[in-house]
Formats: structure tokens, sequence, C-alpha cells
């Protein structure tokens, strides 16, 4: 180890709050000590929230300390099967079993775009074609009706460091797409260094998808799927997996145009959080999310929560989730407006949690949503109806602690928090008929081999009923039931129908369960052996255009049989 030899080396960084991964030029090693280039990386500018919090006098041995790192980009690591190093025209290449290599082809990408273009566009499909190592922009938002079906993008940009936020941004080459009706049909997402799919605009969709591996850099500004909303959207029936961070992120744009609600729906998100663990399997991080319904989701395996609304949020439903094995299965924060009912939580480390904010934020607040009521009473006020959550807690957020402290100091605080900081939730006012801390034995099979979370004790009927109230306020698909599935009923599922690289289709929670805990570990992204590519021109297609975007959850028609990857496609 002290005669490694790590010139032209870089180090590959978590950073302390473990919401971004950096990589960074080493300047020197001694065989004890490592100087890497550390310029800016104490400015929040630069890397993020924890600022000069995370420098490592300050941070060390710190709860709550996540920076971890790992060394690339020099000869002298070479000391693995399948790994390989390049430099000045040369590959070195490590074999398995120390056999010589075969030969082989070599692609190496020369151009950032392989459809770029900056005029409005209208009425294009493009269908069947795989994208290698490079990436598409259409960034008009007058675009229309642009269609992608039964296409593949793997290792999307390729930008080789990631050494800050605003190097990052500028170096970014994500699928981009803006406009109206836009749509994503049975497309793959693999292997992006950062942001896969970022589509902006109005009555967007994305429907029967696969993103897997993505934001390989694991930095907090990029995730698989990002959308920016100035109309509805519909994200359903996709999978995503094995991605270093968020799965799905969402904002609004400050001209968003309402119509029908926007719907996530149906989703499998799965082992969020590769390589950092302040993430969630849907982040929503920006103010009001004008009445998105986030329901019929699995959500399992993650670093860090199921769902997320962070600070200052308002209008947003959630409901008919199933949440486990993961950190924690729901965290919503914000001023009000919220239903959030029907849902399941089993097996996460850490309870679900309310966070009302009382106090004006920084980044936004609706000023007719803010209490300033710092004795920060529990919430009573918000739809909590019929949730199936093991442990549910009512908190104050991290971002009041300073209005906190000074209410406890001062003795103002509401009786029951001053108490506790963490109030269990319990049935009062809007909050009713939720079930916590039940006997695992609920459930028709809690063992995670073979998990199904289908009650098996009728003490999940009896829950809270419909009202034109609740319709009113935007509580259109409550069920009776305490739980995300009725009494012995046939579950739903969630996911696409289809897999790449012949992986079989999850189905059941037992084999999402099972496909999570046997691909988190390995990477399968991917598989790529094409030599002798065809070369040719598309054929001209017919447009089809994109249906409009519905208000519910797309049902794949078939028999699951999905896109088989290299079929009938052109590069």
């Amino acid at each position: 180890m002290k005669d490694l030899d790590l010139t032209d080396g870089y180090c590959f960084i978590r950073y302390a709050k473990g919401n971004s991964c950096y990589s960074r030029a080493i300047k020197g090693f001694d065989g004890a000590t490592l100087l890497w280039d550390d310029t800016n990386f104490y400015n929040r500018l630069f890397t993020g929230e924890d600022g000069k919090r995370g420098r490592m006098a300050i941070a060390g041995g710190a709860k709550g300390v996540r920076g971890m790192f790992f060394l690339a980009g020099a000869l002298d690591l070479l000391d693995s099967e399948g790994e390989w190093f390049a430099k000045d025209g040369t590959l070195y290449f490590h074999a398995p079993g120390g056999r010589q290599p075969d030969a082989a082809d070599f692609l190496v990408a020369t151009n950032d775009y392989s459809i770029f273009d900056s005029a409005a566009l209208s009425q294009v499909a493009i269908e069947g074609v795989d994208f290698l190592a490079t990436s598409v922009k259409l960034a008009n938002p007058g675009n229309e009706q642009i269609v992608f079906r039964d296409v593949h993008f793997s290792y999307i940009g390729g930008e080789p460091l990631f050494e800050d936020t605003p190097k990052g941004k500028r170096g970014s080459r994500p699928i981009h797409v803006s406009g109206s009706r836009v749509g994503f049909d049975n497309c793959l997402f693999a292997g992006a260094q950062n942001t896969a799919l970022d589509l902006t605009g109005s009555m967007l969709y994305v429907r029967n998808c696969v993103f897997a591996e993505n934001n390989r850099h694991a930095n907090f500004q990029s995730v698989p799927l990002f959308i920016g909303a100035s109309g509805t959207y519909l994200v359903t029936h996709n999978t995503f997996f094995n991605n270093c961070s968020d799965a799905i992120r969402i904002g609004f744009k400050d001209n968003y145009k309402k119509s029908s609600n926007p719907d996530v729906s149906y989703n499998n998100i799965c082992n969020a959080g590769i390589y950092n663990s302040d993430v969630s399997g849907a982040y929503f991080p920006k103010m009001t999310q004008h009445y998105t319904e986030f329901h019929h989701n699995w959500v399992h395996n993650v670093k860090g929560n199921g769902v997320r609304l962070d600070q200052a949020g308002e209008e947003f439903t959630v409901h008919h989730n199933v949440f486990w094995s993961s950190k924690r299965g729901m965290s919503i924060e914000g001023y009000g407006k919220f239903n959030v009912y029907n849902n399941t939580s089993f097996r996460n480390k850490e309870s679900c949690d309310l966070i009302r904010n009382v106090v004006p934020k920084a980044k936004g607040s609706n000023p007719e949503m803010v209490s300033n009521d710092t004795s920060f009473p529990p919430i009573d006020d918000w739809n909590v109806l019929n949730n199936l959550v093991q442990k549910f807690a009512d908190n104050v957020g991290p971002s009041e602690k300073r209005p906190f402290d000074k209410s406890k100091a001062s003795g103002t605080l509401h009786p029951e928090r001053n108490k506790a900081k963490s109030i269990p939730v319990k049935d009062r006012g809007d909050i009713q008929g939720n079930l916590t801390r039940f006997k695992p034995t609920i459930f028709t099979n809690e063992n995670l081999g073979g998990l199904n979370l289908v009650p098996d004790d009728r003490i999940v009927k009896g829950g809270v009923s419909p009202t034109p109230k609740l319709i009113a306020e935007g509580v259109t698909a409550l069920d009776t039931y305490r739980d995300a599935y009725d009494y012995k009923a046939k579950p739903w599922s969630a996911g696409s129908d289809w897999m790449p690289y012949g992986i079989d289709v999850p189905r059941t929670m037992a084999r999402a369960e099972q496909f999570a805990k046997k691909y988190g570990p390995i990477s399968v992204v991917p598989e790529i052996n094409v030599s002798g590519l065809p070369i040719g021109i598309l054929s001209q297609t017919t447009y089809k255009p994109a249906p409009q975007v519905q208000n519910q959850g797309y049902k794949p028609k078939g028999k699951g049989k999905g896109p088989k990857k290299g079929k009938g496609k052109k590069s």
C-alpha cells in the first residue's frame, strides 16, 4: 500500500451528510497520508449544503458523518479481475483468470448528442432505437407531440469526473425533452453518469419504462427521472432499481397551469441510494405539489425515505402505497392541505413522520399557510386516514429547531410537545382510523422471504368512510379498510411488465424483495455485445400521436412481453 504510485489518480468521496459524492484529483501520497484537491470543497455553492461543516477537523468522529471514499484512475490500482485503465493510448486490462484477453471491438463516443434540435418540433415518433453512450436534446418549450417507444438509452452522458456542482451541471448530458404531450413508453434508461431523463413541460408521461444504475456519480443534483412540470404529468408502471440517489424528483414551474391532478402510480422503486444515504425513492422538494397523487406504488429497500415531501410543502396526496425494508416509509413535511390515506408501512427502521412547518422558509413560503404558532401543537387538521403504519410520529423538523428551542426555554410549547419533541400519531381531529404498533401476524406473510402484506386479520376492517367534505378536499379514493389492501384481497402489483438483460419481472412483493436483495450488490448495466453493429437508415414511420394524459394509472396490455434487447434496432 505504501508504495502505490497514485499519479493522475483521483478519489471518489461521499460528503459528510451523505447526499452527494465528488471526484477530486489526488495531489500526493507518501505512503501514509493522501493529499487531494479540496479547492472549494467546503463551499456550499460548490458542494452542497454541508459547506464548511464538512471539514474533516469539524466532522471527524461526529455522529451521523457519512464520509467515505475510494480511489481510482491510477495503474497501480489495477488489482482485481475485470478492472481496466487507459492512459496515453494504451488500455490495460486485468483479465479474469490471468488469461490473455480476447480480441475485442472498442467503441469510443465522439459526440455528446446523436439528436440535437433547438427548433420547435411536432408529431415526432422515435421507435426501436438503441442509443449507446450518447444523448438526445430537444429543449424547445414549443415542442408538441413527441413520442419515444421501445427505445434503449445506455451510458447516458460521459464526463469523466464530477468535481463540484457548477462543473457538474455544465457537463451533464441527460436525455432532455421539453414541450407538451411528450411521452416515453417501454423505454430503458441505464448507466447514466448523472440524470438519465430530464422531462419538462405539460401533459408529460413516462410509462412502462425501466431505470437502472443511473446517476453513477451519485450527486444530489442528479436523478434517474426529473420532471419539471408546467402542467400535469403521469409517471406510471415503471421500475426503478439500483439508482445511486433519489429515483424520482418532481419540480414545478412558476407558470404551472392546473388541469387534472399529476399522477405517480404503480411504480416499483427499490435500491435507491446505492452510494448515498440522504435519499428518497420519490422526492418532492418544492412547496405546492398541486395535489399530485402518489398512489399504488411499491417502495422498498431504500437507504432513506420511501417518499419525501420537503419543507414548505402543501397540496399533496399519498394513498394506497406499500413501503417496506427502508430507513423510513413516508416523510411528509409542510404547512398543510395533505391527504395521506390507505398506506402500508412495515419493517422500516424509523417511524414514518408528519412534520408541520409553522414559520416562513428561506426557499419560499405561501404566506396564507404560515401559522407562526411556535407552541408546535400536535397536527389535527391533515386528512391522515386508514393507514396501517407500524411506527408513526408527529415531529418537529430540523429547520425549526431554533424556534422550538426558544419556545421550550420560555415554557410556551404545547403541553404534549413539551413532554416530547416527537409525538405518536393518534386519532384526533382530521386524523382518524389509523392502525399503529400492530403485530406482524396481521399480514398473510410478514417474513421477507415470502412477503405478502395483504391483511389476514379482520382488524383492518372498519376504518373511516368517505364523506362529501373529504371528497371536496381531494380524498377521492378512500377505502374503509386500514391498509393499502383489503382483508384477504387479491393484491395489485407495481412496476413495468418487462425487464432488460433477461431479468425476471418481480410480480409479487416476495419476488420484489428477493429482486432487491439479489441485484442490490451487483451491477447488471449494461451487458454490451455489439460487434458488427448493423448500419442503416431508419425507415419513415407514420406518426402515432401521444394519448391524452389521464388522471389514473396505466395498465399495460398483453401478457407481460416487453421489448427485447437488440431486436429490430438500428444504431
